[in-house]
């Protein structure tokens, strides 16, 4: 018996889901989740490296299984957010999902692969699935971290303000709300506003700038990216 640790980074956005269980080295691994709130993070290189991590486990466990829908799931996650393969994505969410069309986590994962892709629309409707399956989810708090960001890509700035606002309060150290709320904010044109995230936002990742995201992070449409780097560049990220 040993102990295995799965990260599992929500759409994208950097949420380490950090849980263990004990199995069998031939058991397939299964979504490790705990009984306590889960310990919110994202923080590269950690959270690379815990997705890393996941991608791992997930493809153990689907040799072991090949019907094992959360580990497909999972590898649809991690080649969405680490490799930028939204195809391979699609495909694997739809594998899972088709396999067991109940399970809620990996409705709202999947959630951020489409909102990747530029279809926010389909991410909000994937998003409302996964509440529906899970009205009462004790980890909402870390879920509810895709729909500022959704919101941003969607272009709803004024919600994705309002939302993201909430969420931070909830997860304050959990990095890429703030910079949903950072680039609506820049959009709208409240800059002095903006400043108070900026701050933050660089006491807990210092070497965040706008260059690094415009590389690293898996957005697909180059309209989206440039809107993105826009919102950050005028509420004063450094450019990088």
């Amino acid at each position: 018996m040993r102990t295995l640790w799965i990260s599992v980074c929500v759409a994208g956005l950097g949420v380490s889901i950090a849980g263990a269980q004990q199995v069998s080295p031939k058991e397939p691994v299964r979504y490790a989740g705990t009984e306590r709130a889960p310990r919110v993070v994202a923080r590269p290189p950690g959270m690379r490296l815990g997705l890393r991590r996941a991608r791992e486990y997930a493809l153990r466990a689907m040799t072991l299984d090949p019907e094992n829908a959360e580990a497909l799931g999972m590898y649809a996650h991690v080649c969405a957010f680490l490799d930028q393969d939204f195809e391979t994505a699609k495909l694997y969410f739809d594998r899972s999902l088709r396999l067991n069309p109940n399970l809620c986590y990996i409705w709202a994962l999947s959630a951020m692969t489409y909102c990747y892709l530029g279809d926010p629309d389909e991410a909000l409707a994937r998003l409302a699935r996964y509440r529906d399956l899970a009205p009462f989810d004790p980890y909402f708090r870390v879920f509810e971290t895709m729909y500022p960001i959704v919101l941003t890509f969607k272009g709803d700035y004024e919600e994705a303000v309002t939302v993201g606002q909430r969420v931070i309060r909830a997860n304050p150290n959990f990095v890429n709300s703030y910079k949903a709320v950072i680039v609506a904010l820049g959009h709208l044109e409240r800059i002095d506003e903006a400043k108070a995230y900026v701050a933050k936002l660089l006491e807990l990742e210092p070497d965040f700038t706008v260059s690094q995201f415009v590389k690293n992070y898996p957005i697909k449409k180059d309209t989206d990216r440039e809107r993105f780097a826009y919102g950050l560049r005028v509420s004063g990220v450094p450019e990088g």
